[in-house]
């Protein structure tokens, strides 16, 4: 192995040129380790295609991860294939919803997301709507994009008394297993089979001309 390389039969600790073979290669083809260039295939490749471990680029394929304007990766942007494990979250601490209706302040109940018959969102407990607490209008976007996303997603609700309404105000997202996301297991299925795909893909199409150069 030369330490510079312009030749793509002979590759290099550095290789440049159209067609780039080298540990680190820097060209129009570019394969290395670390590879840059319009075409780069690598376990870290940087290009407008861009095929490997790690990648950026407008086209890309990464195993690992990438960020490009249309790619496939095991983590990244914008087609993550592995999803992400919800975060813990610190919640307030709850009281009965009955204290409230008897006057005793506002505070944050345990509830579910559900929806009426008319299809609107509404707060439940134990599969009950909770048909005296209203939601404020703010809230009815994001409690609708949480019923797209859950089956009966589980919230801490804020609640006070507005005259004689009671009115759900804020409304915290309480972390659920990914398995209880809506399709969770359709898509999963897909996930894999695509990873796999990716996982063969890649393999063919780094290893072989990396393994040559060692």
């Amino acid at each position: 192995m030369r330490l510079l390389s312009t030749d793509p039969g002979e590759p290099g600790v550095f290789a440049v040129g159209q067609e780039a073979y080298g540990v680190i290669a820097i060209g129009q083809f570019a394969t290395g380790v670390i590879a840059i260039g319009q075409m780069a295939r690598g376990v870290i490749a940087i290009g407008q295609v861009a095929v490997g471990l790690v990648v950026v680029g407008q086209l890309g394929f990464g195993l690992f991860a990438g960020i490009a304007m249309l790619g496939v990766f095991g983590r990244g942007f914008p087609i993550p294939l592995v999803p992400k494990l919800p975060r813990p979250r610190e919640l307030p601490p709850t009281t009965e919803l009955g204290h409230i209706r008897m006057g005793y302040g506002d505070g944050w109940v345990d509830a579910h997301l559900a929806m009426t018959l008319g299809g609107a969102p509404t707060l439940a407990q134990s599969g009950v709507s909770l048909d005296d607490v209203k939601l404020t209008a703010r809230l009815i976007p994001l409690a609708r994009a949480e019923l797209r996303r859950y089956l009966a997603p589980k919230v801490v609700a804020h609640v006070r008394r507005v005259g004689d309404v009671l009115v759900c105000d804020r409304l915290l997202h309480v972390p659920v297993p990914l398995t209880e996301t809506r399709n969770f297991w359709p898509l999963t299925a897909a996930r894999m089979v695509v990873l796999v795909a990716l996982a063969i893909g890649v393999w063919i199409t780094i290893w072989p001309p990396i393994a040559a150069m060692l």
